[in-house]
């Protein structure tokens, strides 16, 4: 075997002193000698590679196979010896963070190959689902990327070009923009997920590999970049990859995609079907075809057509900031109850007293949300005192999407004629609803057992409920009618960031004071406008049957 190997080498020589540089003759014998060896079980192999390219490139996946071999017999590459490779592999957690992650990228192809790939040409086609079961498809994306940075992304007739450190341009229709300085940082972030970047992560400065559990891989970039990778124990090849990235609240929002279909390509395998999973939401990705070192100028990928020049990119709507004075709270105790409940009491008559608010058993509400200088789509709420709540939002090139709460502890969703149950995070959300977005409810606090209030400042009303859960609401001291309401909500895993609504455009409907429009911030910066078309009061609802409205 040695005087095969040594005649394969002699060989490789022979081709390489036709090369000017002697790293490039380095790198073939490296290769080369590799190539011979990657498939075997006699562990004198590894050892020989180990002995002759001390700091070759396959160093670390030679000690990992020595370390699975240590102990077995060197026999011949034959199907009984690969049965007993697999029947003694090591398990994950003899394996530190480094081996496992050496262990995929063999299973993937081996760095040599991943190396070799200067570019690809990918053709994938999107379906985007719900939970409850509706699905539309999306035009056939196709991605050129080069391994020097440069990425092109064509969907219709629509383009986006990256270079891969610091210019871009996008195509919308036949217009052509610049990229911002936010984008730009997008695509930096996006570029580190690409399939061979992540695969040859240990070539990259900085990056840290962790064992987050059996079978679970962190890889986490010198920018903050955190995939984590769970492993299939048989083949070692990646069944699901989940990106964490910061949410609207600063909270982590998982983002998973698994993998299946594997197919090989130019010796690499590859996955060519992806489902992204997004809370409710679900994608499902058809690669129609992969092709590695297709013949792309990638000094060339970004060029424009003559005499085109893009223009600026579109303005950036800022969030407008909150520019009130926060609420001046003051500690509450029970000797501020007394005073809580005559302030509240006073905002009840300021909007058409307690018993005008006492008879509202169900409203109609039709409005818009606009957020981040988007126009929303129409919404509609019915809303019971029983605490039932159903709404519909009429989404644009979609069925519309109808959500029932029972008031409780349980619900229902629907789109497109397919029902599903209402996800726990939804039921959540729906029970802090009750507590402080129902308007109703909330300005009659002093009414409903379990709740506390009392005075939270000058102009301030604390309401607070068994469970932790509490809104502060000022009052305009002129006309008592509420300015603006910060609440703060704990739920089963987490506490919310603090939600603060400004109200404004008062309206009488039905004898009753209603606020037509709304604003929410969140860390001092507006996320939301809502402008209500239409209040609705004593409609005559089915209390007890809502979730029978379609």
């Amino acid at each position: 075997m040695r005087r095969l190997v040594l005649s394969l080498l002699l060989t490789v020589v022979s081709a390489a002193g036709q090369q000017s540089s002697a790293d490039e003759v380095s790198r073939r014998l490296d290769l080369a000698f590799w190539e011979s060896v990657k498939d075997s079980n006699n562990p004198s192999l590894y050892e020989a590679y180990l002995e002759k390219f001390p700091a070759g490139t396959f160093v670390a996946i030679a000690k990992s196979r020595l370390q699975e071999l240590a102990g077995k017999p060197a026999t011949d590459s034959g199907a009984k010896a690969k049965a007993q490779a697999k029947e003694t592999a090591p398990a994950a957690e003899e394996l530190d963070a480094n081996g496992l992650f050496l262990k995929m990228q063999a299973a993937v192809g081996g760095a040599g190959q991943l190396l070799a790939v200067r570019n690809y040409h990918k053709v994938e086609r999107f379906k985007v689902a719900s939970f409850w079961g509706d699905s539309r498809s999306a035009p056939t994306e196709k991605t050129t990327w080069c391994a020097a940075g440069p990425i092109l992304r064509e969907r219709g007739t629509n383009k986006d070009f990256f270079d891969g450190k610091d210019m871009g341009w996008r195509k919308q229709g036949s217009r052509y923009f610049k990229k911002s300085d936010a984008n730009l940082q997008a695509n930096r972030r996006a570029l580190y997920y690409e399939w061979f970047n992540l695969m040859l992560a240990d070539r990259v400065a900085g990056t840290v590999f962790t064992l987050v559990g059996p079978y679970r891989l962190q890889i986490a970039g010198a920018e903050g970049q955190r995939a984590v990778f769970e492993i299939d124990p048989a083949t070692f090849l990646p069944h699901k990859r989940v990106v964490e990235r910061a949410g609207r609240d600063a909270v982590d929002v998982p983002v998973g995609v698994v993998y299946g279909n594997w197919r090989t390509v130019n010796g690499i395998k590859l996955p060519f079907r992806l489902t992204a999973e997004l809370e409710t939401m679900k994608e499902e990705l058809t690669v129609e075809k992969w092709e590695l070192n297709s013949n792309v100028d990638c000094g060339k990928l970004g060029s424009l057509p003559q005499g085109v020049v893009p223009g600026p990119a579109p303005a950036v709507v800022e969030s407008k900031k909150n520019t009130m004075e926060p609420i001046r709270e003051e500690p509450s105790d029970s000797d501020t109850s007394a005073e809580g409940v005559a302030m509240l009491r006073r905002v009840q008559e300021a909007l058409g007293g307690a018993g005008r608010l006492m008879s509202v058993v169900d409203f109609q509400r039709e409005f818009r949300s606009a957020g981040e200088g988007r126009k929303g789509p129409k919404s509609t709420d019915y809303w019971c005192v029983t605490g039932e709540q159903l709404q519909k939002v009429a989404l644009p090139f979609m069925a519309d999407m109808v959500t029932f709460y029972d008031g409780r502890n349980a619900g229902w969703v629907r789109r497109g004629g397919k029902r599903a149950p209402m996800p726990a995070a939804v039921v959540e959300e729906s029970q802090r609803a009750a507590f402080d977005y129902d308007f109703f409810h909330l300005v009659l606090s002093d009414r409903k057992p379990g709740r506390m209030v009392t005075k939270a400042g000058p102009a301030a009303i604390r309401v607070s409920e068994t469970g932790g859960s509490e809104a502060v609401i000022e009052v305009d001291p002129a006309t008592y009618l509420p300015r603006r309401k910060v609440s703060r909500f704990f739920g089963s895993n987490k506490v919310s960031a603090p939600v603060e609504e400004h109200f404004s455009d008062w309206r009488e409907v039905n004898g009753i004071k209603l606020p037509f429009r709304l604003e929410g911030f969140r860390r001092g910066s507006k996320y939301r406008e809502v402008r209500v078309e239409t209040w609705k009061i004593n409609v005559g609802l089915k209390c007890g049957e809502l979730g029978r409205l379609e």
